[in-house]
């Protein structure tokens, strides 16, 4: 077998090249005490990589942190939000199968470090395309969601230094088209209302109808939350579906 071809030394501190047993040349550099490696199939596309290499040092790149899965990283910084904000029971299963469901399966096991803008745009792109051929808007809808998700962890890696740039920049999404609300005409809601008199929730669709409360609001209200002399209601929880099940949130 061949001995491993070394380049020319170099001045102390500025990593090397070297040809492994395999044939592929090998680049290294110690980055924050750690050495690095990233293997090329020649020596000038070796160079070209300890030039990167050398970039993320001299920019104080936190590569170690970079070099963990995305999925990871997702997991982290959906952890983290979760720790900073009070989000309700349904964003979170949202939040999550946003994540698990379109993000991970695709981009999951990449490291953060060498996900570039094409790997995104592929990923929303081809999501877009999937879902619109059943519904249009809600594969819009779904296209910004996931976006906003890799959008925030993305930059945070950015700005934590785990990254050198942020590949987010430049995604173009599809324009978000809002549905239009047409709403009931008054003649229209007296009309229900009259017809549902009798039924035993006639006082919830008065109460919808009157105070135009959301539909869990509605559905969470107690006759303890009624004060006849004031001649208020207390809004203080709502009913909302949580995988399946119903959860009160307060």
């Amino acid at each position: 077998m061949a001995p491993k071809k070394r380049s020319p030394r170099r001045a102390r501190g500025t990593g090397s090249i070297y040809q492994a047993k395999d044939g592929s040349w090998i680049a290294q550099e110690r980055i924050q005490g750690q050495l690095k490696r990233r293997r090329a199939a020649s020596e000038p596309a070796a160079k070209a990589k300890l030039v990167q290499l050398q970039e993320l040092k001299r920019n104080r790149i936190d590569v170690h942190s970079g070099e963990q899965p995305l999925a990871q990283w997702m997991s982290a910084v959906y952890a983290q939000k979760l720790r900073q904000r009070d989000l309700a029971e349904r964003s979170k299963e949202f939040n999550r199968d946003m994540i698990e469901r379109y993000i991970n399966p695709v981009l999951g096991d990449m490291r953060v470090i060498d996900i570039r803008p094409g790997h995104l745009q592929d990923l929303l792109d081809r999501l877009r395309a999937d879902i619109r051929t059943t519904t249009p808007h809600e594969g819009t809808r779904t296209v910004h969601a996931v976006a906003a998700l890799l959008s925030e962890a993305l930059t945070l890696a950015f700005d934590r230094k785990m990254i050198p740039d942020n590949p987010y920049s430049g995604i173009v999404l599809p324009k978000l088209r809002r549905g239009k609300i047409d709403p009931v005409e008054d003649a229209m809601l007296l009309s229900f209302l009259r017809t549902t008199a009798t039924h035993r929730l006639a006082a919830l669709w008065w109460t919808y109808a009157l105070l135009g409360l959301r539909r869990g609001e509605g559905l969470g209200l107690r006759w303890m939350g009624f004060d006849a002399v004031a001649g208020t209601i207390t809004i203080d929880q709502q009913v909302q579906r949580v995988d399946g099940s119903r959860v009160i949130l307060c």
